[in-house]
């Protein structure tokens, strides 16, 4: 998910330190676990319409996961 400091880079929460954790869990096939890794992105990387820092970072994990993965719903989302 690049090889950047995750810490270093802007939410609406604070750092992105956690959305690695957010973006993999998009992946699971558990539907809960793909629920909670996109709300955790929803509000700390979007909110309330506003794109953070870490938009711009998310955005090539993000399509990656489309070819990785059956279970699109919430990595469309």
């Amino acid at each position: 998910m690049g090889n950047f400091n995750w810490s270093k880079i802007k939410t609406a929460q604070g750092t992105a330190e956690d959305i690695p954790q957010s973006l993999e869990k998009l992946k699971s096939k558990i539907f809960d676990e793909r629920k909670d890794g996109y709300w955790k992105l929803d509000n700390y990387v979007v909110l309330q319409s506003d794109l953070y820092e870490a938009a711009y970072y998310v955005i090539e994990p993000l399509i990656e996961m489309l070819n990785e993965t059956d279970d699109k719903d919430f990595i469309i989302e």
